[in-house]
């Protein structure tokens, strides 16, 4: 005892000078030496070392020396003891306090009448350091495993990673405390429920932290009974479909879960408060397509989450498949179909699809792609979590922005950067319904038929154009996670016209190219006051590369235009300067687009020259 009085003395003495570590080397030095020839003196150092540790405010690190020393039976009951003298006694009204206030304020988040009075709880949580705590057993008086309450959130690409964060979680049988903590670290507005005997789940209401970490999404059940009838009268909140600690009983739960869905996808038992992801799909002449499509859609094992929305522009082809899908609507509440009144093509069914959706957000889908089931909670945890600053989400499917593999939010000038011009493809673009209707965003749609009056470039790309606007005011994120298969496209909605003898794709013709430029001018024009003028600059420049790219991607597809691809180059280069005057931009601006509109232009003619 003599020796070890010394080596605490010693360790004090550099304590006292701030020397705290050199004062650990000294008890972990007399560890190493006293191991290797009795390991009880080891363990006495050990024990003085905790005590050490305690006096100098280092709790977490003796708390974890202790029960170290009580898992290999060296003063367990002293040490017990000492930890009910030290960290119970002058905490243990506070740890009351704060769980007699939690169940006071989250009573409705508990149905069992079975609630524990705090001296039943099985453990108290010791704290050890912010957000640090090790249970310490009220029966066995051990220390047990360190519990972190920390509200520092994962990335969404270590979320995208790992298992499903959006879906409803069952604690039942086999589970410790660690285990729900994890869960809502990675998303906290995931939804807990409790199903176990005794005060297990009570004790996360001990909890500085508890509204942090929890929030509302946290449930405790005292039967199965009682947790199936409080999901079949609240259908708006999704059904759990992560089981954990159930022993074997997956079965059981999966019986349950497919009966509750199949009773959410009723007229009776819709919900249509909450829903949010419509997936709306947009369709003409392809009834077919459309119905494949549904029938896909129907896999999807959400319900109140999600609707599926068919917008028939007022097809006189194939509508045996659109009929049908007014008939799945009677049966399956998650599916929604209108026709447009009035004739084809004279309305925009892309912003009516997001303008009659009944979503939070709404992802357009082109009729001939299929959505990738299991990665729709990635979204659903994207629009639970960002919806309320986000008005755009740009998704990714297998050929069309896959190279978006990080998850990117994006702000201010960088957001309206990133989708100017940049979404030829309509799948897979998530609008804030809200901040849609909001700003009106089915406007920009209006097209006068038959007289051609109107913005061409909103007529070419007007889901391209909405995502421009609502960039202007809500953030956007890019998410790299595949939500959608592309098809091949039917050649009934292809839109050709005849030149000298040829079939030409009436979009990529060199003179629409044109026009869809001049489009982009006056959207920036009227949108100058939202956006600064080296921007307008900028994006105009990236405008006409693109027109040069999409002109010269036709030209080695093998595509027919109305001229050579020589004489289109220059048309492009003549056009493009001359939209430079009507953007009004400074003399800097003007001449750093015609310096790179002029390396384009050699680029793409040396490349016609060299294939000629």
């Amino acid at each position: 005892m003599l020796e070890f009085n010394i080596i605490a003395d010693a360790a004090e003495q550099l304590a006292q000078k701030g020397e705290i570590e050199q004062a650990l080397e000294l008890f972990l030095d007399a560890i190493d030496g006293q191991m290797m020839a009795d390991d009880g003196q080891a363990e006495e150092v050990a024990y003085q070392m905790g005590w050490f540790l305690f006096q100098h405010h280092f709790y977490e690190e003796c708390l974890e020396t202790w029960r170290k020393l009580q898992q290999k039976g060296y003063r367990r009951e002293e040490i017990s003891q000492t930890v009910e003298e030290a960290f119970v006694a002058p905490n243990e009204k506070e740890f009351q306090g704060i769980y007699d206030s939690n169940l006071e304020k989250y009573k409705t988040n508990i149905h069992t009448e079975d609630v524990p009075l705090f001296k039943e709880l099985p453990d108290w949580l010791l704290p050890a350091g912010e957000g640090v705590y090790y249970l310490f057993g009220k029966k066995d008086k051990v220390i047990g495993e360190k519990i972190t309450a920390s509200v520092q959130p994962c990335t969404d690409d270590e979320i995208f990673n790992g298992e499903n964060a959006f879906d409803t979680t069952i604690f039942w049988k086999d589970w410790d405390y660690e285990d729900p903590l994890k869960g809502k670290r990675r998303n906290r507005k995931q939804v807990s429920c409790f199903l176990s005997a005794g005060g297990m789940a009570f004790s996360y209401l001990q909890f500085p932290e508890f509204q942090e970490l929890f929030q509302e999404g946290w449930h405790i059940f005292s039967s199965l009974e009682s947790m199936k009838d409080f999901f079949h009268s609240n259908q708006g909140i999704p059904l759990p479909r992560i089981y954990k600690g159930i022993r074997g009983d997956a079965g059981l739960f999966q019986e349950w879960i497919g009966t509750e869905h199949k009773f959410r996808c009723t007229k009776e038992g819709r919900d249509k408060g909450n829903i949010l992801l419509t997936i709306g799909i947009p369709s003409y002449n392809r009834g077919h397509r459309a119905l494949e499509n549904i029938r896909h859609l129907q896999n999807l094992s959400y319900d109140a989450e999600v609707e599926f929305l068919v917008v028939d522009n007022c097809s006189q082809l194939n509508v045996e498949g659109y009929q049908e899908i007014e008939k799945m609507a009677e049966t399956d509440s998650r599916i929604t179909y209108y026709r447009f009144p009035d004739k084809p093509g004279d309305n925009p069914s892309p912003a009516e699809t997001v303008k009659r959706a009944s979503g939070r957000f709404c992802c357009l889908l082109s009729d001939e792609d299929l959505v990738y089931l299991d990665n729709v909670w990635k979204y659903l945890y994207l629009i639970q979590n960002y919806g309320d600053t986000v008005g755009f989400i740009n998704a990714a499917g297998r050929g069309y922005y896959h190279s978006n593999t990080n998850q990117r939010y994006i702000k201010g000038e960088e957001a309206f950067g990133r989708v100017f011009w940049a979404l030829n493809y309509m799948s897979g673009l998530v609008f804030c319904t809200d901040i849609y209707h909001k700003l009106k965003l089915y406007g920009l749609y209006c097209w006068e038929t038959g007289n051609g009056k109107g913005n061409y470039f909103k007529r070419g790309y007007p889901h391209n154009a909405a995502a421009m606007r609502c960039s202007i005011e809500a953030d956007v994120y890019t998410c790299g996670e595949l939500l959608f298969q592309e098809g091949k496209e039917d050649k009934v909605s292809a839109s050709y016209q005849k030149l000298a003898g040829n079939q030409v794709l009436e979009f990529a013709t060199v003179e629409n190219r044109l026009k869809q430029l001049k489009g982009i001018v006056a959207l920036l024009n009227e949108w100058k006051g939202m956006i600064s003028q080296k921007q307008a600059a900028d994006c105009y420049g990236r405008a006409i590369g693109k027109v040069f790219f999409l002109i010269d991607l036709y030209r080695q597809q093998g595509g027919v235009i109305e001229c050579s691809y020589q004489e289109a180059h220059r048309k492009i280069i003549r056009e493009g300067i001359k939209g430079i005057e009507e953007l009004e931009v400074g003399d800097k601006e003007y001449a750093d687009i015609v310096i790179s509109v002029s390396y384009w232009f050699t680029e793409y003619m040396k490349a016609c020259k060299e294939e000629a």
